[in-house]
């Protein structure tokens, strides 16, 4: 199993985040670089992971590709997506792991909620109707995937221009027959930082258009 998490201007918490993985997992950690202005990349090698950098900024999603790419070369069977900003509990991503490691599922998610602002309260429901989907928490980053679904991630173009692995990466998954459990997970408050999805109502709403694109095109 290899866990990658994306980072961009995350000097504050990323280390602590890298550290924490490899003492309760024992498992190679990979940061993705996103370009970042601070010293991200300083500590995440710091601490122990292996540092992917971006020489341009890919956005999360880019960054999440980075990693798939890395752990299809290095023979890994699941890996986990986890945010840099401490949120995600290791123990959370330990359990969705396992239901992979068991081939209880393809891709699992780790599901919080009760994270749910406003604007995700608003914008959630909206768009697991428009795509017909069933998962809850459409925007979890906490996230474990079986090696074949990594693959259908990778193939094609349907998936290089999405922002984040969210309602895109869903949908992308259901169409092509892959299975997708949620496993309910508690997450703390943000160490540093805020959602860039839901950083404001104008976020929100560009965000909602261009979501709503993909849910009408079923990718």
């Amino acid at each position: 199993m290899v866990v990658i998490i994306p980072a961009l201007n995350e000097e504050d918490t990323v280390g602590s985040v890298v550290q924490d993985v490899k003492e309760m997992l024992c498992c190679e950690v990979v940061v993705i670089d996103d370009a970042s202005t601070d010293k991200t990349a300083q500590a995440a090698r710091d601490a122990g992971a292996v540092l992917l950098p971006h020489a341009v900024r890919l956005g999360a999603w880019g960054a999440i590709r980075t990693g798939f790419r890395y752990a299809l070369r290095n023979d890994f069977d699941v890996a986990v997506t986890m945010d840099a900003d401490g949120q995600h509990p290791i123990e959370a991503a330990d359990r969705i792991a396992a239901s992979v490691k068991k081939k209880q599922t393809d891709v699992a998610i780790g599901s919080c909620i009760s994270r749910g602002s406003a604007a995700r309260r608003f914008v959630w429901p909206l768009l697991r109707n428009m795509a017909m989907l069933d998962t809850l928490d459409i925007t979890s980053g906490l996230r474990a995937y079986s090696r074949p679904a990594i693959k259908t991630l990778l193939s094609g173009n349907n998936t290089v221009l999405l922002d984040y692995q969210d309602i895109g990466v869903l949908l992308h998954l259901k169409k092509r027959g892959f299975n997708v459990l949620e496993i309910p997970v508690s997450m703390a408050s943000r160490k540093n930082g805020k959602s860039k999805i839901f950083s404001s109502w104008a976020a929100v709403f560009c965000y909602l258009y261009k979501t709503g694109v993909l849910c009408l095109a079923k990718i």
